[in-house]
């Protein structure tokens, strides 16, 4: 399988800082079934030993538990196999070794101290009361003038510190409004309860980021990524975003005619006095 495409990424996002371990038994030949059993599979920490049952597993592949093996999805010159999570929680200490065993193979996992800290979501968790009413969003993207300079001129912000971006999406069109969060954010044409509800993010590296389509699209925030001097820095972690309105991080979707909202919170390791870029997919806007 393909460890490192984008929709097994989203797949494997709930499961991060849970003390979770991807399975991916893989064979060269294409075939429907192979006798391989997961609940074989049999976990050592400290001396103790024992078997995770089927409720620890989480299919990926349909049938995974079973044996059930599908085409690589790059095409079956590269063969088949299945995928799974196993998903441990506190039934180990990852700042131990472990060991993960099958038909008499053992594999250690020693993982750094600093590596366990990666998975920690990388903000604290903030939460706003949802905008009941998203109307002087929705008109922002009925302008004549839906462009970078046009939005900042509307909003009395800086054009240093507004972007749009138009993406063509599976069976739709996603529009994007990104504000950076400066302290002058505080003086401009936002909807005083708006601007209230952003206030404790107001100046510690975050995007306000309005969504619209005009016919209803796919939209999953885990899309997005930031680019700043060459570096590429994804998100895993709901903490990295907040919701203005309900469902813009789990929904999927944005409805025709309707806006989702909610704010990108630049990983800590972003410096927002220096440029940088925010990416959906291939397409992208880059501050200032």
């Amino acid at each position: 399988m393909e460890a490192g495409s984008r929709a097994l990424q989203e797949e494997l996002f709930p499961y991060v800082g849970k003390n979770a371990i991807y399975v991916n038994p893989n064979i060269r030949e294409v075939a429907s079934r192979f006798d391989f059993s997961p609940l074989q599979i049999s976990v050592g920490q400290g001396g103790e030993v024992f078997t995770p049952t089927a409720s620890d597993w989480v299919e990926l592949t349909e049938g995974f538990l079973s044996g059930t093996f599908a085409v690589n999805p790059l095409g079956p010159e590269h063969g088949s196999g299945s995928e799974g999570i196993l998903v441990l929680e506190d039934a180990i200490d990852p700042t131990l070794p472990f060991t993960l065993s099958y038909m008499g193979e053992t594999a250690e996992f020693s993982i750094a101290s600093s590596a366990v800290s990666a998975v920690a979501p990388s903000h604290e968790p903030v939460e706003v009361n949802p905008l009941s009413d998203t109307a002087s969003l929705a008109d922002l993207f009925a302008s004549s003038d839906f462009s970078s300079e046009g939005m900042a001129a509307l909003l009395g912000i800086d054009p240093d510190y507004v972007q749009t971006l138009s993406v063509p999406v599976q069976g739709g069109e996603l529009m994007f409004l990104f504000v950076l969060l400066v302290d002058r954010v505080r003086d401009s044409r936002l909807d005083p309860g708006l601007i209230e509800r952003l206030e404790p993010l107001i100046g510690t590296g975050a995007v306000l980021t309005v969504v619209f389509s005009p016919s209803g699209a796919p939209f999953k925030p885990w899309d997005f990524y930031v680019k700043q001097e060459g570096t590429n820095y994804f998100f895993f972690s709901d903490a990295s975003f907040v919701e203005l309105t309900e469902g813009f991080i789990r929904s999927g979707r944005v409805g025709a005619g309707e806006v989702a909202a909610g704010v990108i919170r630049l990983q800590r390791w972003v410096d927002p006095a220096i440029p940088f870029s925010i990416f959906f997919g291939p397409s992208g806007v880059s501050f200032p």
